[in-house]
């Protein structure tokens, strides 16, 4: 076993959460409040499956299916939201599951936002200029936005592949925590710890990402949201409201509900 992305041993590796840590109780009111304010935009059917492979068994975030290996640099960057899997696919045999691995820019906005204006996450964005970087000794090779990544079991029973729904959540969550700013590579200094801690700091984010995103939607000042039921646009043409950028990229990200 080794890390997904850089082959780095199990030994030096970390177990890092795909669905947060910090969100593993339902009965936490903030836990609760989160999986509410995701049914504000994105559709009960869908919300319902990522729900269901997080929690209907009752191992909730400590499953192996919503658990990777990551050498700590590569934990630490997830845990900011500085890169995100897109799961691409498992074989039938559930022994290969693709994902594509993508750097994510994180966004800084200040004042109104253009509720139609979508932020820039560009597929081409390298950090290397910031002094992030990844690096799979095996293959040579540094690691770039749009590289295709196989994850492998010998054993799917024993050992699970990550469940593709939490997959589809984190891919969707991971842009979110992007574009309201959860971290910049200069602030990923000593003080951050590299792991639960972490991860808990990142389930913060997510929900107050997502509840500023709602609020801007129910305020006077925009159109009432319709993406309780993954439908349509909220956006009025033209208007200009006080909000963050994660407000439009929620929308936009709301319709992506495949």
């Amino acid at each position: 076993m080794s890390c997904i992305l850089t082959a780095a041993p199990a030994d030096i590796c970390d177990v890092a959460h795909l669905y947060p840590f910090s969100l593993r109780d339902e009965k936490t009111g903030s836990t609760g409040i989160f999986w509410s304010t995701l049914r504000s935009f994105w559709s009960e059917e869908r919300v319902n499956k990522w729900h269901q492979a997080v929690f209907s068994d009752g191992r909730g975030t400590e499953k192996l299916e919503n658990l990777v290996l990551l050498n700590p640099l590569a934990h630490r960057l997830h845990s900011k939201a500085l890169f995100a899997l897109e799961p691409c696919g498992v074989n039938e045999e559930k022994t290969e599951l693709r994902v594509k691995f993508w750097w994510l820019k994180l966004s800084r906005s200040v004042g109104p936002t253009i509720l139609f204006e979508i932020p820039e996450l560009p597929a081409n964005y390298n950090p290397e200029s910031g002094g992030i970087c990844l690096y799979n000794p095996l293959s040579h090779q540094t690691i770039k936005s749009g590289d295709c990544i196989v994850v492998t079991t010998p054993d799917p029973v024993r050992l699970p592949l990550p469940d593709t729904r939490i997959l589809d959540m984190q891919w969707l969550l991971q842009r979110l925590a992007a574009i309201s700013g959860a971290a910049e590579p200069e602030e990923l200094n000593d003080n951050d710890n590299d792991d639960d801690e972490g991860m808990d700091d990142f389930g913060i984010q997510l929900m107050s990402a997502l509840q500023s995103s709602s609020m801007a939607h129910r305020s006077d000042s925009s159109p009432p949201s319709s993406l309780s039921d993954g439908s349509g646009s909220t956006v009025k043409h033209g208007s200009q409201v006080p909000a963050t950028a994660a407000d439009t990229e929620t929308d936009n990200l709301a319709h992506d509900d495949s």
